[in-house]
Order: C-alpha cells, then structure tokens, then sequence
C-alpha cells in the first residue's frame, strides 16, 4: 500500500510538472521488491544501486549524478512540491515538510562506521567501472548532458521481456534455496487462507507476513 500512494503521487505531481497525461510508469512492469538475506546482501545492492549511474556511463563519479543520492545515516529535510499539492492554508491534507531519517544499514560494521565503509566500497566499484570505460575507450555523458536530455528519449536498445522478476537476493545458494522454499510455503499458505476468508469462513488465521489483508480488511495473522 506504502508503494502503491507513493508511486501514484510521483506520477500525478512529475506529470503535472511536465505537463503530461498519459501513464508515467510502464503499465506493463509490476513493482520489484527484493528481499535481501544476509549483511553481504545488503551492502552488495547498496553498493550497486550508488555505482549505478557510473555503470550506466551517465557519470564518471557517483558524486557528480544530478539526481537524489542518500545514503549517509541522519535526518534530511523533504519539502512537498508546490507545483502539484496544495498548502495547509489552501486545504491541502498532505504536511508542508516532513523529516526523513536514515538508519544505518545491517552490513556487519558499527552504526559509527558504516558511511565509510559503504563509501570506499563503492569508490572502489567506480574505479573500476571507469578503468573499464577507460580500455574500451567509451565516455561519460556527464551530469549537464544528463540534465539536458528530453523526457521524451528513450534508450536505442530493446528492452529485454519475459525476464525473472526475482523476490529475494542470497549469494549464498543453499541459504537462498531454504529462502525460496520459506516464500513458496508463505504463497501457498496466503492462498489457501485468502480463499477461505473470501467464502466467510470463520476464525482465518494468514501467514505471518500478510500486510494488506490484515491492514486493510482486519484479518487476523500469526505472530512472528
């Protein structure tokens, strides 16, 4: 539900700052939410999602990326678009700022140490992508150039279809093995539950786990 009201605002405030009305997000694609397992886990997503605009040659540094890049833990300042929302004083429901607070991630270090090591770690990785870059003689698009592209561009490479949609990321094979069979065990067992609750059947007790349902229709879960 969370990424649901989130996706539905970014796409009725961006198009109504480009002045759009069609669908911002491909209908076709459902959102992708990856589990991630262990501590190496964490820290190899987070490592690739800060690398990733130099992997895509959009920036030599990740420092330089035009766009929003979080991830040191503290509190930073979000201010609601005034293009879109309405005010507190014009009746809008939504508050002027809110506080958005970074934790540490789970990768094995302390609290105190971990924007550094996230940081080396993926300075480490953008060396090397830009060494690769450097030997096949390509370059960087670079942040103004970044900036300046159309909304309207898409990439000249097809988009590949029918791909795996994974739902959680574990390096460690027999742990991921014993993970999947945890989440097909949870499918089933949601299932069978949820059909039961649709025909009123008393007494459905869902999975731990199941949000939505007891969220929204007071289902009843097992505890953790």
């Amino acid at each position: 539900m969370f990424t649901e009201e989130l996706n539905k605002l970014l796409a009725k405030s961006l198009n109504c700052h480009h002045g759009r009305w069609e669908n911002f997000f491909s209908s076709g694609d459902q959102t992708s939410q990856v589990a991630l397992v262990s501590e190496h886990d964490v820290m190899a997503k987070t490592v690739y999602l800060l690398a990733n605009p130099t992997q895509a040659m959009l920036v030599s540094h990740g420092s330089d990326w035009p766009g929003v890049r979080i991830f040191r833990k503290g509190h930073y300042r979000a201010v609601k678009p005034t293009f879109f929302f309405r005010s507190e004083e014009a009746g809008g429901k939504l508050p002027g700022k809110l506080m958005l607070t970074l934790s540490p991630p789970p990768i094995g270090v302390q609290d105190r140490l971990c924007d550094d090591v996230v940081q080396k770690a993926a300075s480490a990785r953008e060396r090397q992508l830009r060494e690769r870059a450097r030997l096949a003689r390509r370059r960087f698009l670079g942040a103004k150039a970044v900036k300046a592209q159309s909304i309207y561009r898409s990439p000249k490479t097809p988009t590949p279809k029918r791909g795996m949609s994974p739902r959680l990321a574990c390096r460690d094979k027999w742990r991921r093995i014993e993970m999947l069979g945890r989440l097909a065990s949870f499918v089933s067992s949601y299932r069978e539950k949820r059909e039961a609750f649709i025909t009123g059947v008393v007494g459905v007790v869902f999975p731990a786990g199941t949000y939505q349902m007891a969220r929204q229709y007071g289902a009843r879960c097992e505890e953790l």
